[in-house]
């Protein structure tokens, strides 16, 4: 499909949902429509490959949901005076799921009021270009972060100001993005799950992060599994860092080849599965005696090509 809708009256609509799902094609100008009584603008442009259009005129002020919004889309335009102050969910909002349909999208979203979002997860997953400032958003509602800026390749902002504190999972938050910047202020403390926070996945993409984590409340969590992997650069001191609730640390430091840091003291007692930890972490040496690994049922590769 890809007609003309441009005098559509769609004034009277609730919902949108879906209406241009795997429209391939579709191209139209629709951006004079009413929408001020839409609250459901889920999935609209899921891979709606083609679209590309302008909606600054958009009042959508009454929706509440914008899930996977414009997934696999080429929508690249301007949105920044659009009203997303009741909307809950921005699950997925310019992202893709790669293969071929890689979002193209980076326009300014600083004014964008999030205080009613409670989730951001996977929003600008494998948005390529994405690298706008967003650091003073406000996240205080938001409780799940996971693959945020997963395979973003190209995000570094500062986000020292956001608020965490009840997020629950950072779940591949920053994987294979180029984020380099000071989140020590964050509070993790309900935080359960880490898992390739600041990891990448090879190839021509190495996360370059390298930033203070030591006074990270980590006592939540119950998995840091792959945590650093390929976090070539990362040598911070976290050897005070509360453990004790971790059952997954597999792949936690494997290729993270510069960290050298004392973590003997960590209470791994919890901990079930502990492959590929120290996979070629070729730079760490640091004595383990106190560790203690009753629990493990998995130790393997732990230390390959490691010192």
């Amino acid at each position: 499909f890809n007609q003309e809708l441009s005098e559509c009256d769609v004034s009277s609509c609730k919902t949108i949902k879906e209406m241009f799902q795997n429209a391939i094609e579709f191209n139209q100008s629709i951006g004079n429509w009413d929408v001020s009584q839409v609250t459901d603008m889920r999935s609209v442009f899921e891979s709606a490959f083609s679209f590309n259009q302008d909606l600054s005129n958009w009042d959508t002020s009454r929706c509440l949901n914008f899930d996977s919004f414009f997934w696999d889309s080429k929508f690249n335009s301007y949105v920044l005076n659009w009203d997303v102050s009741k909307v809950t969910d921005m699950f997925g909002v310019f992202a893709s799921s790669g293969t071929d349909i890689f979002s193209p999208f980076n326009q300014e979203l600083s004014e964008w009021d999030v205080s009613s979002c409670k989730t951001i997860q996977a929003m600008f997953q494998l948005a390529k270009e994405f690298n706008q400032s967003i650091g003073n958003w406000d996240v205080s509602q938001v409780t799940h972060m996971s693959h945020m800026f997963n395979d973003a390749f190209s995000f570094n902002q500062d986000l020292s100001n956001w608020d965490t504190s009840r997020c629950l999972s950072f779940n591949s938050f920053f994987w294979s993005s180029k984020f380099n910047n000071y989140v020590l202020s964050w509070d993790v403390s309900k935080v359960t799950d880490m898992v390739g926070v600041f990891a990448s996945s090879g190839a021509d993409i190495v996360s370059p992060f390298n930033q203070e984590l030591s006074e990270w409340d980590v006592s939540s969590c119950k998995t840091i599994g792959a945590m650093f992997q390929l976090a070539k650069e990362f040598n911070q001191s976290i050897g005070n860092w509360d453990v004790s609730q971790v059952t997954d640390m597999s792949y936690v430091f494997s290729e993270a080849i510069s960290f050298n840091q004392s973590i003997g003291n960590w209470d791994v007692s919890q901990v079930t599965d502990m492959s590929y930890v120290f996979h070629k972490a070729f730079s760490f040496n640091q004595d383990l005696s106190n560790w203690d690994t009753s629990r493990c049922l998995s130790f393997n590769s732990f230390f390959w090509s490691s010192k």
